[in-house]
């Protein structure tokens, strides 16, 4: 898993025409841990 980190709107819209499989992501510090974990 890669994470993508954009500090702006128009650099995370470049970055999802660059990854068009990228899966944007806001607020999954749960989901995180969870996958950190392998639940």
């Amino acid at each position: 898993m890669d994470v993508l980190l954009p500090r702006s709107l128009e650099e995370a819209l470049r970055m999802k025409a660059e990854r068009p499989e990228a899966i944007p992501l806001a607020g999954g510090t749960d989901l995180m841990v969870d996958v950190n974990f392998g639940r």
